[in-house]
């Protein structure tokens, strides 16, 4: 019983996921600068719907196995983050805000959802994959300081005074000493970012160093996979930009990607 619940849920999520599937097209066409954009709009729309895919794949058939339910809410969240972009983007950069109620809310999503989507999930993924349990209760710690980290980075995201968009004043942000207090939590979870990364990342190594058989062979596709990812990505962010920049965040881009083939 609880199986084909498991089941018809993982199912529904996904088929919430390709209805969403137009507000990603929607945003990226509202910023499209030409020909060259068709390589990231397929690597965008690979990313988000591979990723609810193969979580519905995994979910459906081991349910109990938190791998999948990460890339199926990765999927979805990825993709609300887009479509809540577009409708923000439609309401308020092009002055239809009075048309479209609610866009200011959309943006206010849009400006903290982004941290459990591209941050929290991956960071889980790489602790939890191939099994979705931890490797141990030390990792399970690990696990909790991550996990509050994320929560307190897009508490921080959510409340933190300042534009959320070009236009747009952080409209739930208070004033004052709250204010402020969400000032330096943003601060403080900005430099903890890298280092929480690295944590995550050490989690999978440790579990690649003590695999055997199958597993390891596993955890090797899936960590070659998050290479590519994290030097495509990481590579972008150094460059100062041009044509070398979008090639390597292009790289990192097919390789997240590909990440759900991997697993």
């Amino acid at each position: 019983m609880a199986a084909s619940y498991s089941s018809r849920l993982a199912w529904s999520l996904w088929v919430l996921a390709l209805l969403l599937l137009p507000g990603v097209i929607l945003q990226i066409s509202l910023n499209w600068a030409g020909p060259t954009d068709i390589p990231f709009t397929v690597g965008f729309v690979a990313v988000q719907l591979g990723a609810a895919t193969a979580g519905v794949i995994i979910s459906s058939r081991i349910p109990g196995n938190a791998v999948g339910w990460i890339f199926l809410a990765m999927g979805l969240l990825l993709e609300l983050l887009f479509a809540v972009g577009a409708y923000a983007e439609l309401g308020i950069d092009m002055g239809y805000g009075s048309h479209l109620p609610g866009s200011g809310i959309a943006a206010w999503v849009g400006s903290w959802i982004f941290i459990p989507a591209a941050f929290g999930l991956p960071m889980f993924l790489l602790l939890l994959f191939p099994d979705g349990r931890f490797i141990s209760r030390r990792w399970r710690l690990a696990g909790w300081v991550l996990g509050i980290t994320v929560v307190f980075a897009a508490a921080a995201k959510a409340f933190v005074p300042g534009r959320i968009q070009p236009g747009l004043e952080n409209p739930l942000a208070p004033g004052g000493v709250a204010g402020e207090v969400f000032q330096v939590l943003d601060s403080v979870t900005d430099a903890l970012a890298l280092p929480a990364f690295a944590l995550a990342v050490a989690g999978l190594a440790v579990r690649l160093w003590k695999s055997r058989g199958v597993e390891r062979q596993q955890l090797k596709r899936f960590a070659y996979s998050a290479a590519l990812v994290g030097a495509g990505l990481g590579t972008s962010i150094l460059l100062p930009g041009g044509l070398a920049a979008d090639l390597a965040f292009l790289l990192g881009l097919l390789a997240l990607a590909g990440l759900p083939v991997a697993a």
